[in-house]
């Protein structure tokens, strides 16, 4: 799939209808999404492996990763039920408040999955309507709260995390629980969007708290930032974002 081909699948994508400024919810723009998955897929890290998108919000990147075939062989669901769902999915529910699968009846051979995780059930019903509209999409969401699970949460493993953390500017620190969380799921490669004057200190803790073998800005990008909240003042804000 081109890059324009998939900027504009993610461009018919819902968005969130009344966004938390609490969770710092803010739309991964399709532009943002489709640049950073078709970045992540060069190095050899989406297609073909398991994706997990941590804060997944309305499935963006989710969505992204699936259609950049990102992939986990699973069954196929008719019905569902805890013996039913996909290795990952099981790992998971002594930490999760809800499980919100997507029922698909998958024809033909099984095809791949990701996973979206988010504290935010109104995020994920909404992700779940976005992955609806594509047909034998198969995407397990999964509400969980990242920040303060990570114990239990470090129990799922992929190959890759894909991600949009909260830049940590309402809850302090949140961008990094969310890198750790990350380093504690993936087993090859860990992807996050950060604000790009938080580069040093990102980094840092990368390589060494988190151990991270190679940690470095694959792409410098720009975040268009659309008013999303009363005490915005302009339109939107462009932002200078590093994606790792």
């Amino acid at each position: 799939m081109k890059l324009k081909q998939l900027q504009s699948f993610l461009e018919d994508l819902d968005v969130f209808d009344s966004p938390n400024i609490e969770l710092e919810q803010y739309p991964t723009t399709p532009h943002l999404a489709a640049q950073a998955l078709f970045t992540a897929c060069s190095y050899g890290d989406i297609e073909d492996q398991s994706v997990v998108d941590l804060g997944c919000g309305c499935g963006v990147l989710s969505v992204a990763s699936t259609l950049m075939g990102a992939g986990h062989v699973v069954r196929k669901l008719a019905v569902l039920a805890k013996h039913d769902q996909s290795p990952f999915v099981r790992n998971l529910w002594d930490c999760v408040a809800v499980v919100v699968v997507l029922p698909f009846l998958l024809r033909g051979e099984p095809r791949g999955v990701a996973i979206g995780v988010d504290i935010d059930e109104s995020a994920l019903a909404i992700a779940q309507g976005n992955v609806e509209e594509f047909e034998d999409m198969h995407i397990d969401l999964v509400q969980c709260d990242i920040v303060n699970n990570m114990q239990q949460l470090s129990r799922l493993k992929a190959d890759t995390v894909v991600m949009n953390p909260p830049f940590g500017t309402r809850c302090k620190g949140a961008d990094i629980a969310f890198l750790k969380a990350g380093f504690a799921i993936a087993s090859k490669a860990v992807y996050s969007l950060h604000k790009s004057s938080t580069r040093a200190h990102v980094l840092r803790v990368a390589e060494t708290e988190l151990g991270a073998t190679k940690a470095e800005v694959v792409a410098e990008m720009r975040y268009d930032i659309s008013a999303s909240y009363k005490f915005h003042k302009e339109k939107s804000k462009d932002i200078a974002v590093d994606f790792l």
